[in-house]
């Protein structure tokens, strides 16, 4: 019969509190083992998550730097055709000037001579007459010429202005550009590194959990090894303290609840093995066993503050078929008036246990029902 953290030995109490503390040691490289690669593994998924985050913060850089891109090409188109619309307008500018220069002669060199002269100069009063019409008319042409002028000239000066605004609108599209792309490569060299971490992260996980396991089925092995000690009830290898060997009968007191060996508080652990292997009490109680505390505390239901099976509990043995990692193998019952309450055997039987494990029941009692029934009873006083 194997209990969890229970030395079973024939030996001396000096070598049984010696494996006590080694198996002790053992569990607490177990559960600190199993704490760190929890820790590890937290870690790794924190790093992922950072990574998600990076790959989508990069996804939407890289859509900047394309919209960007977009920009900056039809800046640089729109340039172009201001540009030469520029160029062109300046070409007219400087033909409609041209234009008004000669007009500017013409009506310079006629307007000089007096109207006396150019009467006589013309054969006729018909061609007098035509010639002031046609100064007149250049006049006009000069007025019109001189505000188409000034339009275009007004238009060019706009055009200019535009086109300075362009440029300055593509400078600053590169240089948010460039900005982007830096961006883009510090989120890749970051997301490197992070993925980096996490693989470490995910090795060192790996290598804890290994190491908690190692030290788990090292001690099941050396439990194991000692269970193979255990032959005829006279040679049972248990403990013989001060009740070893007594008859007792159900309800019989044999110790007193406490919180011994490795305990959170006062509470009586009582276990139940039937064929070698360990079975929920619950399903005992009541029937083939009797409660071994009459008054339990209302605290709890039934004054059971643990139940059988899977748990988070890091002082409980490791057990890899548990999501939590640990397995209790018992009740933990509290009883109404909690330390020093009386414990009453479950059944008739024999006791063939009562010693001290400081690594874990502290002092306990195993008595045996038959029939291949045992049960135990730890953290006495």
């Amino acid at each position: 019969m194997i209990f969890p953290g229970l030395k079973v030995q024939a030996a001396t109490t000096d070598d049984l509190q010696q494996k006590s503390q080694e198996m002790l040691q053992k569990r607490q490289e177990a559960a600190a083992a199993e704490k760190k690669a929890s820790q590890k593994e937290t870690e790794a998924n924190r790093l992922q998550d950072q990574v998600k985050k990076l790959d989508q913060e990069i996804n939407v850089t890289e859509k900047k730097i394309t919209d960007t891109g977009s920009q900056i090409t039809q800046t640089t188109s729109d340039i172009n055709l201001t540009s030469q619309d520029i160029s062109q307008r300046q070409k007219e500018l400087d033909a409609e000037q041209q234009r008004l220069r000669e007009i500017l002669i013409t009506i310079y060199k006629t307007g000089n001579r007096s109207l006396i002269w150019r009467l006589l100069a013309n054969r006729s009063l018909s061609d007098f007459l035509n010639q002031q019409q046609y100064i007149e008319s250049l006049e006009l042409k000069t007025e019109s010429l001189i505000q188409k002028i000034s339009t275009v000239k007004k238009q060019l000066e706009e055009q200019k202005k535009q086109l300075e605004d362009k440029k300055q609108n593509l400078d600053q599209l590169k240089n948010q550009q460039e900005n982007y792309q830096k961006g883009l490569e510090s989120n890749k060299t970051t997301k490197e590194k992070l993925k980096a971490q996490a693989i470490m992260s995910a090795a060192e996980y790996k290598k804890q959990a290994d190491a908690a396991a190692k030290a788990a089925a090292q001690l099941q092995n050396e439990l194991i090894s000692l269970q193979k000690s255990i032959g005829k009830k006279g040679a049972i290898g248990l403990p013989k303290g001060a009740l070893y060997g007594t008859k007792v009968k159900t309800g019989d007191i044999i110790g007193y609840e406490g919180s011994t060996g490795m305990s959170t508080g006062p509470h009586l652990h009582f276990a139940v093995l039937e064929n070698s292997a360990f079975k929920d009490p619950i399903g005992y109680l009541g029937g083939k066993l009797a409660w071994p505390i009459g008054e339990r505390t209302s605290r709890y239901s039934n004054g059971i503050s643990q139940t059988f099976g899977c748990t988070d509990l890091a002082i409980e043995p490791y057990n890899s078929a548990c999501s939590e990692g640990h397995f209790h193998y018992g009740l933990d019952i509290v009883a109404e008036g909690g330390s020093g309450s009386a414990v009453g055997a479950a059944a008739d039987g024999e006791v063939i246990g009562d010693g001290w494990n400081a690594g874990g029941y502290g002092h306990y009692i195993v008595i045996d029902h038959g029939n291949n029934l045992w049960t135990l009873y730890g953290h006495l006083l």
